[in-house]
């Protein structure tokens, strides 16, 4: 029986998506989580290993641009510690979820590799687009007022270069480790997460890719049960439900500004998650965890992270969401869903006027506008790629 090694990042959105993706039959799947998600990972009948790598604390630095764990020293430790790791669990493959140590360690190995990533972490993606605004980086100024000189379609092209020489220079540490261990050359940071397989988890109607023999794309993918699992919340029939949370990923200083807007007078205010808690909004309902897929019938309106899995679940039934994106791969992905009509993003601009765009977007949340398009979200379609193209996988390596 093939053995399959998921290397998820250190985040319940990511380890509940592979989840979801897992195949229970004809494998033997094991799990590397940190000791923080084994109850969650073990209740759903998956073994597992426990991963002592610091992936939160490298999140927290990418929130703010910084790549100061990039030091060589850093990276060899936790590419060794990979490594000794799968040598321990003797996997047949390794599936890994935007881990950017999988691709040294199986390279060194010789263990095939799929990567599950989002399109618009790849060099794949053909439409990201950056606002200056949340970028945190010393030339901000200097940018602005380039950019004010030249087209729009220009300052696009202009800031497309500039994030690849940024990432291009970040990759330096990664190209010394690659030739210390004669690995295979790379040039780009964000082919470190690609595996011999990268498999993207986004609809390319919204995040258009560039055709490459070595991606499949599989579709919008996050976590999915059909348990009925969520505290006690009370609905309203006479007021809207709008539903905050700060998933796994939020910055609550982003959402401060909420506890402003007085919204328990116009709105029934529930708080999802112990993150989202801190904000002082008077009558609001505090839950700890519910299944999304159980509750979203009930709630008009969703202001979230932009996590692309709260997001996307929410889309999936006709849900729409007010986006504030805590670092940049969060604004990528929001930008995108602003731009097909799917959601807002929140900006300092029209966070001005936030209480109208919610309005509007109870509005359409009634009138079913998002309802068509639900279809393009929905877990069983992306499930069933999934499964296919890991058959086809297999088959090429035993060929």
């Amino acid at each position: 029986m093939v053995k399959i090694l998921f290397i998820p990042f250190n985040l319940i959105s990511h380890i509940g998506r592979c989840i979801t993706l897992a195949p229970r039959e004809n494998f033997q799947i094991y799990f590397l989580i940190s000791k923080e998600y084994i109850n969650f990972v073990s209740a759903h009948g998956f073994k597992f290993e426990t991963n002592e790598l610091e992936d939160l604390s490298i999140l927290n630095k990418a929130k703010s641009i910084g790549f100061s764990w990039m030091k060589k020293v850093e990276i060899i430790k936790n590419f060794q510690y990979l490594v000794s790791k799968i040598q321990d669990i003797k996997p047949n493959i390794v599936i890994s979820d935007s881990n950017i140590f999988a691709s040294l360690a199986c390279e060194y190995l010789k263990i095939p590799h799929i990567s599950l990533m989002n399109t618009y972490m790849t060099r794949f993606f053909k439409d990201r687009y950056t606002d200056l605004t949340y970028l945190k980086i010393p030339v901000r100024l200097f940018l602005n007022l380039v950019l004010r000189l030249v087209s729009r379609e220009k300052g696009i092209e202009i800031m497309r270069k500039g994030e690849d020489m940024f990432l291009r220079k970040f990759h330096s540490t990664f190209r010394q480790v690659r030739e210390k261990y004669k690995l295979k050359r790379k040039q780009h940071l964000f082919e470190e997460f690609e595996g011999d397989m990268t498999f993207l988890l986004d609809p390319i109607d919204i995040f258009p890719v560039e055709i490459n023999p070595e991606i499949r794309v599989v579709g919008p993918t996050y976590y999915y049960s059909e348990e009925k699992k969520y505290e006690s919340i009370k609905f309203s029939k006479d007021k809207p439900n709008i539903l905050i949370t700060l998933g796994s990923s939020g910055d609550i200083r982003k959402f401060l500004f909420i506890e402003k807007l007085n919204l328990s007078k116009f709105y029934n205010v529930i708080l999802l998650g112990e993150s989202s808690f801190p904000l002082k909004i008077d009558g609001a309902q505090r839950v700890k965890f519910a299944n999304i897929s159980q509750i979203a019938e009930f709630i008009d309106v969703v202001i979230c992270h932009g996590g692309n899995g709260t997001v996307y679940s929410f889309l999936s039934k006709g849900v729409p969401s007010i986006m504030i994106p805590g670092h940049i791969e969060q604004y990528w992905f929001s930008h995108q869903i602003h731009k097909h009509k799917l959601g807002v993003l929140c900006t300092e601009k029209n966070k001005k006027i936030i209480i109208e765009i919610i309005q509007n977007l109870i509005e359409e949340r009634r009138r079913g506008f998002l309802e068509k398009k639900s279809e393009l979200f929905k877990i069983e379609r992306s499930i069933e790629n999934f499964r296919r193209y890991i058959y086809d996988f297999i088959l090429s390596y035993k060929s």
